[in-house]
């Protein structure tokens, strides 16, 4: 079996719930708390966000359909490991929790891979799409999946793909694209590993500089000054 280690936000369920509809040789352990930052994140583009995707995705679909899944309070606890055991789990991806602390999951060295939305050569942590937005750095709208690392987003790099954006695009359709290119990059993971295929990996060139969760402020800002081109 295959772990997916996330959180239940829309973008998530239909993340699993697509996979699962390719692949059953997967469950999921879905991280109820959320870190959250002591200052303002919201802002108003982010509920066109929520519109969009459930107009693309839930128009006709059961927004919890959630195949062989359960909850826990937070990744790292022993609880996940107990699970992770019982289901005689081989290899675990990432996709939106907190950091993992790999000290627990040691039989599993070399077989944890995380979805990270953005270039984590350039942009490591959080809201890293946005921050390459803020820099004007639009060839850094990527999606990589790589394999986790003791110092977040630095690990040896699966696959990687950019985001096909157009001057249509909006800002909160990113999400979405994200999305899909994870969907499509754990397919085909799911699918090596099913035909035992041996996973190519490449070595980061250079440790990209770290961003925390991006000011509601400074969202504002790109949203309202800044075109995708």
């Amino acid at each position: 079996m295959i772990a997916i280690l996330t959180t239940k936000t829309p973008h998530h369920i239909h993340f699993i719930n697509s996979v699962f509809k390719e692949k059953k040789n997967i469950f999921c352990i879905f991280e109820k708390k959320i870190i959250s930052p002591d200052f303002k994140t919201k802002v108003k583009f982010e509920n066109l966000r929520s519109k969009f995707e459930k107009k693309r995705w839930f128009k006709n679909l059961d927004q919890n359909f959630l195949p062989n899944s359960y909850s826990v309070n937070n990744i790292n606890s022993k609880k996940v490991i107990d699970i992770i055991k019982k289901n005689k789990t081989k290899y675990i991806l990432i996709f939106g929790t907190r950091k993992l602390n790999l000290k627990n999951y040691k039989k599993f060295r070399k077989k944890i891979f995380n979805f990270h939305g953005g270039n984590p050569e350039r942009y490591r942590g959080l809201d890293s799409h946005y921050w390459a937005l803020y820099h004007k750095d639009f060839k850094s709208l990527e999606v990589c999946l790589h394999l986790a690392a003791s110092r977040l987003d630095v690990g040896e790099i699966l696959f990687r793909e950019q985001i096909k954006y157009n001057s249509k695009t909006k800002i909160y359709e990113l999400r979405y694209l994200n999305t899909e290119i994870c969907i499509k990059m754990a397919l085909k993971f799911l699918n090596m590993i099913e035909k035992k295929k041996k996973l190519k990996l490449t070595k980061q060139k250079t440790i990209g500089r770290y961003y925390s969760f991006m000011p509601a402020i400074i969202k504002q800002k790109i949203h309202k000054k800044m075109k995708i081109k």
